[in-house]
């Protein structure tokens, strides 16, 4: 007990002699130049202001992209690739004037993509996304930035292939080169994501996908003699905007699916 009351007495005369060193404590004259040194230290310390070019860099849908880029196999990329850059030198030895609509860039290119895109989903895909649920963004969102950037990617290398064809050969128009691939390819690449969604299995994709370019070239190189052929032919251009439309079509359904499934799954969960 005494020891215990002996300890409480240092700390009441530290805690008074405490006190009154405060109560005598004066406070520094200002000096301006220490001022100065702390604001200039402070401001070491304070957050780089962030410019508009950091924002956007910085933005949610920018890093949601970077990120998925880095999931999209890198086979895909490499295959695309090489397998345009074989359109473009094969168009450029067998290209014939007479026949614009069938270069072997304009059967190439829309398979490509197609190809690419049903590979974005099957069952180690749909493992990974199982595990990306516990991120912000949703199953849904992730496959659209899959695809934008799978699709994207294969039609920005079709645009340079047709540029380039043009540079090589003068008979070739830019506009009417790019329109023979790309209404097919927004089709192709759609259904092709559909089909192995719904199906959950991307070589379902790439076989429905394979089909059905196969007999869209069929038909292309009917004889015009052939009623259906010279049809075709004459209807190709004005169905352009239609495969676009169902394009659209395809990928909304795809991804309310998606949708669907992620809500069932949450539904069994809970």
């Amino acid at each position: 007990m005494r020891d215990s009351r002996n300890n409480m007495d240092h700390e009441a005369d530290d805690f008074r002699n405490l006190i009154d060193e405060l109560q005598t404590w004066k406070a520094p004259a200002i000096d301006p130049q220490s001022t100065t040194d702390l604001i200039a230290r402070l401001r070491q310390e304070l957050p780089a202001r962030r410019t508009l070019g950091s924002h956007i860099h910085e933005s949610w849908p920018l890093l949601l992209m970077r990120t998925q880029m880095r999931v999209v196999r890198q086979e895909l990329w490499l295959a695309s690739i090489w397998v345009m850059a074989l359109g473009l030198l094969v168009t450029l030895a067998l290209y014939q004037p007479a026949s614009t609509s069938l270069t072997p860039l304009a059967i190439i290119a829309p398979l490509v993509a197609a190809l690419g895109v049903a590979l974005l989903y099957d069952s180690d895909v749909e493992q990974m996304l199982e595990i990306e649920e516990t991120t912000l963004a949703s199953t849904r969102m992730l496959l659209l930035v899959r695809l934008l950037l799978a699709f994207s990617f294969n039609l920005i290398l079709g645009l340079i292939a047709s540029v380039s064809l043009t540079l090589f050969r003068a008979e070739l128009l830019l506009w009417p080169l790019i329109v023979s691939w790309l209404a097919p390819m927004c089709f192709l690449s759609a259904l092709a994501f559909l089909v192995s969604v719904v199906v959950r299995n991307s070589f379902a994709g790439i076989g429905i996908s394979l089909l059905l370019w196969g007999f869209y070239i069929l038909f292309l190189t009917m004889p015009t003699q052939s009623t259906l052929g010279e049809w075709f032919l004459q209807a190709q251009v004005s169905l352009q905007p239609g495969l676009i439309v169902i394009a659209v079509v395809c990928v909304a359904v795809a991804l309310l699916w998606v949708g669907q499934q992620e809500r069932d799954l949450n539904v069994e969960g809970s």
